[in-house]
């Protein structure tokens, strides 16, 4: 049996006669561990979906993804692009094509200032977005892209980890919580972190809690804060002060009072109350469960019948 192109023809004459040719079916390039011969044969196809996952195989041969790369399918031209084997060359070429799934693929691997600074321009938000994440993008041109119109293109840009302090000064300010939540996600600047911790948005000062730059001084404002998910986590983030996490521990909330008495920064006297008087099993499970929790600490627990700290208690044994 040969393969000529896209069909398979047996040199059986009876079978030539009934079914000599019959498409191969669209998955088997991506189903099954092709040789890149086999998947150069395939690559000539008449069935685009066979093509398409042609080049989406990391088995094609060089050869094999040059010759899709200008594949009049454009689907197919843009897992082409997106293929390893895919030359500079080509990804600067297709950063001009009219479909926008090419351009999408090509500017993710593009290094050329002036053609991201072009694609910056697109009319798909897509490519936009991908430019806006692209390391290589130029500085004006991400100035641009920090004010684009569409939200998730700001996003995008908030995530370039190339964005100068000004960018993301600007970005703090955005008029959507989510971009500026990214932002204080993404940045390790103290300065944005802090305007983020006084943001009137409860995610964008869960954000600046969950950062690990966050400063401590910023971190016993974010325990003041109304919501509790935000106390917690300043009640776990490990820049938190002594008298700050103390505070916490006095939390009408029994989660917060539970990270906070773990935290290794509270006092050893104020863990030992905990121990003694709280009545929420959350607090006095994380206390056994910590390992920053002294030893007596663990045996005053015990006492009050708590079951992880028996275990805990155990653990120390055989440690010993």
């Amino acid at each position: 049996m040969e393969m000529e192109g896209s069909v398979l023809v047996d040199d059986d004459e009876r079978t030539r006669c009934s079914d000599a040719r019959r498409p191969v079916h669209p998955d088997s390039a991506y189903r099954r561990r092709l040789g890149g011969r086999t998947l150069h044969t395939l690559a000539h196809s008449q069935w685009s979906r066979t093509r398409m996952l042609v080049a989406m195989c990391d088995a094609a041969l060089a050869k094999t993804i040059h010759m899709l790369a200008s594949d009049p399918n454009p689907l197919v031209r843009a897992y082409a692009i997106a293929h390893n084997h895919a030359t500079r060359e080509q990804v600067n070429t297709a950063m001009s094509d009219t479909n926008a799934q090419v351009v999408k693929q090509a500017a993710r691997k593009c290094d050329d200032p002036q053609l991201l600074a072009k694609a910056a321009t697109h009319k798909s938000r897509e490519v936009r977005m991908v430019v806006a994440s692209n390391p290589h993008t130029p500085q004006d041109t991400l100035h641009a892209l920090i004010r684009d119109a569409d939200m998730w293109v700001r996003i995008r840009a908030a995530r370039n980890p190339t964005l100068t302090l000004d960018m993301r000064m600007i970005l703090a300010e955005d008029e959507e919580p989510w971009v500026r939540i990214t932002n204080a996600e993404e940045t390790n600047d103290p300065r944005i972190l802090a305007i983020a911790a006084r943001d009137s948005d409860a995610d964008v000062a869960l954000a600046a809690a969950n950062n690990e730059h966050t400063d401590p001084s910023d971190l016993t404002l974010l325990s003041m804060h109304g919501d509790e998910r935000v106390r917690r986590r300043a009640a776990s983030h490990e820049r938190t002060p002594e008298e700050t996490a103390l505070a916490l521990t006095y939390d009408k909330d029994a989660t917060v009072r539970a990270v906070a008495g773990a935290h290794k920064n509270t006092p050893v006297w104020r863990k030992k109350e905990l121990a003694q008087g709280d009545n929420e099993s959350i607090v006095l499970n994380m206390l056994a469960h910590s390992t920053d929790t002294p030893r007596d600490v663990i045996h005053i627990l015990v006492g009050r019948g708590n079951k992880q700290a028996r275990v805990a208690l155990l653990d120390m044994c055989r440690r010993r």
